[in-house]
């Protein structure tokens, strides 16, 4: 990884850590006894790093679109989808590693729903045809299929004419990330406020890198 983008991998990790920081032994955690979940604070440190890595590594991919516009479009993105894991998982190891699943099924630390199609003899897959177990097993899908539903959220949220967009009017802001918490785009979708809010106050107050850090392929 290039120095532009460990730079960025650093910006993001900060940002996490400032929402959820590295627990204390004996904390516990939100889907456990234990924050930790057997892990030592270095080992989940070091954990939550990979998480932030494959984030940056997704969105800085020349083959994937940004969902922001910009110099820093990329940064922001992968800004974005660690928020989006603050939530849904809290980077959770047992969510991380797939012995804890939505109560729909949904996969790894993105929470991804896993409902696009049906394989025979493999079961429900993602749109980009991979299973639940197969995110838990390479973050980076995880993260890539949770971009893509990203990218088809601000697609139809933003246009107005869309069957799917329930306000009928070309959404803005959060409410363009609101197919990612329900099936609908609506104005005022408090779930996609919470996860844009947490990402967008970080970089008012902590820019991204810089321009080339943050375009950089």
């Amino acid at each position: 990884m290039s120095k532009a983008l460990a730079a960025v991998v650093a910006w993001v990790l900060a940002a996490s850590l400032s929402w959820l920081p590295v627990p204390v032994v004996g904390q516990p955690g939100p889907f456990s006894k234990s924050a930790l979940n057997g892990e030592t604070p270095d080992a989940y440190l070091a954990r939550r790093e990979a998480i932030a890595r494959d984030a940056v590594a997704v969105a800085f991919d020349p083959a994937e679109a940004p969902v922001f516009d910009g110099p820093t479009a990329r940064a922001d993105t992968a800004l974005l989808m660690m928020a989006i894991a603050r939530f849904e998982s809290g980077y959770d190891l047992l969510v991380d590693d797939g012995r804890v699943v939505g109560p729909m099924g949904e996969s790894c630390v993105m929470q991804v729903m896993v409902d696009a199609a049906y394989k025979k003899g493999v079961g429900m897959i993602t749109r980009e045809g991979w299973t639940a177990r197969e995110l838990v097993l390479d973050r980076q899908k995880c993260m890539r299929a949770a971009l893509h539903k990203l990218q088809v959220s601000r697609s139809i949220c933003t246009d107005a004419k869309h069957p799917q967009n329930a306000s009928h009017k070309a959404l803005v802001g959060a409410d363009a990330f609101g197919l990612y918490v329900g099936t609908r785009c609506v104005e005022g979708s408090v779930y996609a406020a919470h996860r844009y809010d947490l990402a967008r106050k970080w970089a008012a107050g902590h820019p991204a890198p810089s321009t080339s850090a943050s375009t950089a392929p």
